[in-house]
């Protein structure tokens, strides 16, 4: 036979009584535990509201989450609620031990209304915690076909026993968030593993490009004592040089990992962005000209000035120039490098870095702002683009690519006039 229902009386939204009977006050709570299921990740977070939840429903003095440990050895008090829930959190049962234990190992869901005279009792756990158990109710949490533990209700309040009504709340209670906590541990385990992977990508990177830098710095290192031993001064500047192309290789990569490693907000300025088109240009003009390649300027007088960071700007065209030179050094003919400013509206403007270089096929299009990617070989950190990409971003800006092989390739950069206010970001 069914007990009878109580009912619980609340103001609507009108001032209005309504009535809930306690049928519906599960089916609300059921809900609510089901959109709690489908926003929150964080383990704990769901597993406190169901077991308060199921405490109120039950009205009882306590209620337990126990998982089962990853050794399958050991049982753990992960969520407590009641008076002695600092306590029961530092107890460990091991498998099969109480009632709990009994209902994980045999998963079944156990009433049990003298718990001081059941023998699966764990009598040292009222020891521990000087609570005195009357009754419990224990069901199994699973994922799946898969075990992870037991939600448990103690002590009734009035002296009630439990009874099946109860145990079949318990078990609509623990059946979905058994999948919920195994979602969300599989989701920490995929977010560590990934994370792990990702530093050692990074390693490998690193490792890669600074044996490269010392291999061209031994190389330099070992000309200039040859030169040294001869009085070969031809010599001495040429292994001399190769040291100067290899620090600043080191300086190039330092600044770049800086970059892309560190959370930073733009320090943003009232500049002219040609002025800072023409401290790149001035600051490859020698490199260029050693490599056979002409840059060329052409800007719009209109875009003289816009909230920016210079210092990122100047980076990202710093990156994106040394990659045309690159490109262009394997022509037979003259390498052009063209950088190009215009407004594009009344809130953007657009800096572009164009080369008649080698170009790129689709397999390094897709591949080009992905870290440590390189197609210059030993002579690549594979750093470059992906800062850029990453500055370009904290200045709400994009970039876009237009290369095809043996064609060359144009970089474009859009970046607002004016960035956002801080009040306007929150």
């Amino acid at each position: 036979m069914m007990p009878s229902l109580t009912h619980d009386v609340r103001p609507d939204g009108d001032g209005k009584s309504q009535i809930l009977s306690l049928r519906e006050k599960e089916l609300l709570s059921l809900i609510e535990i089901c959109k709690l299921i489908g926003s929150v990740i964080v383990r704990d977070e769901l597993l406190n509201t169901i077991i308060k939840v199921v405490r109120d429903l039950l009205d009882a003095e306590g209620a337990s989450i126990i998982i089962l440990s990853e050794d399958k050895k050991e049982l753990l008090f992960c969520v407590v609620t009641g008076e002695k829930s600092d306590i029961l959190k530092k107890i460990r049962l091991k498998y099969g031990e109480g009632i709990a234990g009994n209902v994980i190992a045999q998963c079944i869901p156990v009433i049990v209304n003298d718990a001081q005279n059941d023998p699966r009792f764990c009598s040292r756990i009222d020891d521990e915690s000087e609570f005195k158990t009357r009754n419990i109710l224990c069901v199994p949490m699973k994922a799946g076909n898969k075990i992870i533990g037991a939600l448990e209700v103690v002590n009734k309040r009035n002296n009630k026993d439990f009874d099946f009504y109860d145990s079949k709340i318990c078990e609509a209670m623990a059946s979905q968030p058994g999948v919920a906590i195994d979602r969300a541990d599989l989701i920490e385990e995929n977010l560590k593993s990934a994370k792990l992977a990702t530093i050692g990508q990074t390693v490998a990177g690193l490792a890669h490009c600074v044996k490269n830098i010392l291999n061209g710095l031994e190389g330099g290192q070992y000309i200039v004592k040859r030169g040294l031993e001869k009085n070969d001064e031809a010599k001495i500047n040429r292994g001399w040089n190769m040291v100067e192309k290899n620090i600043k290789r080191i300086s190039t990569m330092v600044f770049d990992m800086l970059h892309y490693v560190k959370d930073r907000k733009p320090e943003y300025a009232e500049v002219d962005p040609n002025q800072t088109i023409e401290e790149v240009k001035d600051l490859f003009l020698v490199q260029a000209e050693k490599a056979g390649v002409r840059i060329e300027t052409k800007m719009d007088k209109n875009l003289n000035k816009a909230m920016i960071d210079p210092k990122g700007l100047y980076r990202c065209l710093v990156n994106l120039v040394r990659n045309a030179i690159d490109a262009c050094t394997e022509l037979d003919n003259e390498g052009v490098v063209t950088l190009e400013s215009r407004l594009d509206s009344d809130d953007h403007f657009i800096i572009s870095v164009n080369d008649n270089g080698i170009g790129m096929d689709e397999q390094i299009l897709k591949n080009l702002f992905t870290k440590f990617f390189s197609t210059k070989g030993s002579k690549g950190t594979g750093l470059g683009l992906p800062v850029t990409y990453k500055i370009i971003q904290e200045h709400n800006g994009s970039i876009n690519v237009d290369s095809r092989s043996g064609e060359g390739t144009t970089f474009s950069i859009s970046l607002p006039l004016l960035q956002p206010s801080p009040t306007e970001v929150g």
